[in-house]
């Protein structure tokens, strides 16, 4: 199994810790999506990785007919219960790889969270193929940025004692380049939301056991890195407040 496989297999065991740990996504960024991308009410949409939901939900809310496909079953089952009171979404198991592209052309196809776990290479030019000429590309995700507080740099230090190898960087082309080197899409816009959002010891713990680079530790390991940044933030005897960046690429298809 290569590494990318392994990483986005962890999640799947996990669903309901998914579920209540990860974060949405700002009002503003949906609603930016969908006035850059021009889709209009009742407008079909694709969404790639939806897992449980997170960032369907407000989609579903604007009234937009949406298919979600998902390769793993226990966060399908998960995002279900959610969209259960929206008859037009629908949810199919299946990786995007894998998913026969009958149901074309979109108007809007969105990736939140799960582009990176895709050959760019292969995906873009079939997402081109998926959409109307006209519909859009969104991509988007939380990234968490430093803020240099003492709490923050004890964690880091942690990372630096027990899992020094542990980098969620990526080596790959800048996702602009990599969408304006299809000659599929328009000017690629890309903007960012600032947010921040408060967790407990056990929360940010909580979260961290949800994510793939820790889940993929040795078990002695992940224990030991988690335990020392339990004792960061408990030390601190207040919660560990995060700040984020959720950054959106979105562009048109021209051909």
């Amino acid at each position: 199994m290569s590494s990318r496989e392994a990483r986005r297999a962890t999640f799947d065991t996990v669903a309901e810790e998914y579920d209540r740990h990860r974060p949405s996504y700002p009002e503003q960024l949906v609603d930016d999506v969908v006035e850059l991308s021009g889709i209009s009410g009742g407008g079909r949409v694709l969404e790639i990785g939806s897992g449980t939901g997170k960032a369907t939900l407000p989609f579903a809310q604007r009234g937009f007919d949406i298919t979600c496909v998902e390769r793993g079953a226990n966060l399908a089952r998960v995002a279900g219960r959610h969209l259960a009171p929206f008859p037009n979404v629908r949810i199919v198991v299946s990786g995007f790889e894998e998913w026969p592209d009958d149901e074309a052309p979109f108007d809007l196809v969105f990736a939140a969270q799960s582009f990176h776990f895709l050959d760019s290479a292969s995906a873009l030019p079939r997402i081109a193929r998926l959409l109307r000429a006209g519909g859009a590309l969104a991509v988007f995700g939380n990234h968490a940025v430093r803020n240099g507080s003492p709490v923050a740099d004890e964690i880091q230090r942690a990372y630096a004692t027990h899992a020094p190898g542990l980098d969620d960087s990526t080596s790959d082309h800048p996702l602009e380049d990599r969408i304006d080197e299809t000659g599929r899409f328009g000017t690629v816009i890309m903007t960012r939301y600032r947010w921040r959002r408060s967790y407990s010891a056990d929360d940010y713990i909580a979260l961290l056991e949800t994510q793939s680079p820790h889940r993929l530790l040795p078990d002695e390991q992940r224990s030991a890195l988690l335990g020392a940044i339990r004792s960061a933030i408990e030390a601190s005897q207040a919660p560990f407040t995060v700040e984020y960046l959720a950054r959106l690429h979105l562009a048109r298809r021209t051909r």
